[in-house]
């Protein structure tokens, strides 16, 4: 037996002369023998807890029932953090019995019942507690996606609208595009098509990039007999699992997941999905644990930049190359956050001094991976970035040298999301407008979601005289940024000066 096992088994079969009988017993994996054993001391921490309150804390005075419901809370966290989710069910029942006060824990039983397939019960959880966390979007809207999924329609938009109007109490102008995709999947049941419509084109103007709403706007737009437009959203979407407003235990459920793999996947859908003061927070926990370490100090820079503190990101980063020296990621990285640091105003005087140390990390990155497309991409927009137009020689050759990185990098297969359009900026800077479309139209299939590569396109086209091909762009670019007023201005203004010339 290893020693976490040894620990476990210690903390489960206590004297039971020192625990009071009344007290449930927690509940435990009966073989831990293939458990990570990360896992397994996680979950030991917190059966240490519930075993701890009951010794002291036996009392059903108000205080008492609280320590414990906190530690069952706590435990019931940690065995859903770890998808066990029939373990935490009991720990999450325990808690509402002790906290009856509290009910968040009513919503994350509700979470595990849908979790582990009780619909019908999670049903009951999330309609128990919606009353109570009606300010709650993400309460809301597990409501409505599970009575959508019952077929009760008209209780899941009522949910829906509740979780769209909950919104308004967090104050400025945060907006969930979840929201509006959850309610317009009840207009779709309903066959609404046009407020469907409507909603789905919000969800896109919040977040361009929903492939889920660009999948269902394409069904939507079927059946009012829009095709081409049906076409279009249909390439761009994608079918998927429904996706809800931000949880607020998110970083709660990121302090107990365990195993280090599984941990840093969480962190990273928190970094993918903006929440860098979570990340933060999960990640300092993780390297207070163990130690340096170059993954978590790389993601601890990514999480910096995020927060806009570039100065600590290349700290970290610049720690991170102690440990692994031969990390080329970390050199890219360090590349970018020298770049960032070099366009902010406040760094005006030093300005070339980051450039030029940019350029050596790009350099060293190539030398440690020149089979990894990326490395030469960073190398080559390093050159695009120092470009001075006040010195046409030297820009000439700059420009030259970031064509050749680039160039490279797509050779080697780089999928950097602005490669081709930085590509096609190049070729125009150059004068070659044959290759100019050719990668302007290439980053439209890459990034079809993004409106700004259709204008791009659209430009790139009005240059070439493509009056045609221009218009089409410029009218794919409304069309994916949801009318955004910005880009519907654009498609305007594309269209005046056409006719002005006569076309």
């Amino acid at each position: 037996m290893t020693h976490l096992a040894l620990m476990l088994a210690l903390a489960i079969h206590q004297d039971p002369a020192i625990r009071p009988p009344e007290l449930p017993t927690p509940p435990i994996i009966e073989d831990i023998s293939r458990m990570d054993p990360e896992v397994v001391a996680t979950l030991n921490r917190a059966l240490q807890d519930v075993l701890k309150a009951n010794l002291e804390h036996p009392d059903e005075s108000a205080d008492d029932r609280t320590a414990r419901g906190q530690a069952w809370s706590q435990m019931g966290l940690a065995y859903e953090a770890n998808t066990i989710w029939s373990l935490a069910l009991p720990c999450y029942k325990q808690a509402i019995e002790l906290l009856p006060q509290k009910p968040e824990w009513v919503y994350r039983l509700g979470a595990c019942q849908h979790a582990a397939g009780d619909l019908v019960r999670a049903l009951d959880s999330f309609r128990a507690v919606a009353p109570r966390l009606l300010n709650t979007a993400v309460v809301q809207a597990r409501l409505g996606e599970t009575a959508l999924s019952m077929g009760k329609t008209k209780e899941a938009e009522s949910a829906w609208r509740q979780a769209i109007a909950s919104e308004a109490e967090l104050g400025g102008d945060i907006r969930f595009p979840e929201n509006r995709v959850g309610l317009a999947q009840v207009m779709i049941e309903k066959e609404s098509w046009e407020e469907a419509a409507t909603l789905l084109r919000e969800a896109l103007t919040i977040n361009p990039a929903y492939t889920h709403a660009h999948y269902l706007l394409g069904l939507v737009l079927a059946e009012l007999g829009d095709e081409e437009g049906s076409s279009f959203e249909l390439k761009r979407g994608l079918n998927a699992f429904p996706v809800f407003p931000p949880d607020p235990h998110r970083p709660l459920l990121a302090k107990w997941t365990a195993g280090f793999g599984k941990r840093m996947g969480s962190i990273e859908s928190m970094l993918a999905s903006g929440d860098a003061d979570g990340a933060l927070t999960a990640l300092t926990v993780i390297r207070t644990e163990r130690g340096p370490n170059m993954q978590v100090l790389n993601m601890l820079s990514r999480a910096h930049q995020q927060l806009g503190d570039h100065e600590q990101a290349l700290k970290l980063l610049e720690e991170s190359t102690l440990i692994d020296p031969k990390a080329y990621i970390t050199q890219t990285d360090m590349a970018v956050v020298l770049l960032n640091m070099s366009s902010n105003p406040a760094n005006a005087a030093r300005r070339m001094e980051l450039i030029t140390r940019a350029r050596t990390t790009a350099d060293k990155a190539i030398q440690l991976a020149p089979h990894i497309g990326r490395t030469w991409y960073y190398r080559g927009l390093v050159e695009q970035v120092s470009i001075d137009p006040n010195d046409p020689e030297a820009a000439k050759q700059s420009g030259q040298i970031a064509l050749a990185n680039m160039q490279r990098a797509h050779m080697l297969g780089c999928t950097e999301p602005q490669l081709f359009e930085l590509l096609a900026q190049i070729y125009a800077n150059q004068g070659k407008h044959r290759e100019m479309e050719k990668f302007a139209l290439a980053h439209t299939a890459h990034s079809p979601e993004n409106p700004m590569a259709w204008v791009f396109l659209a430009r790139a086209r009005y240059t070439m005289n493509n009056w045609d091909g221009a218009r089409q762009a410029a009218k794919h670019a409304s069309s994916v940024s949801g009318n955004a007023p910005n880009v519907v201005t654009f498609q305007e203004q594309l269209e005046a000066a056409l006719k002005q010339a006569g076309h």
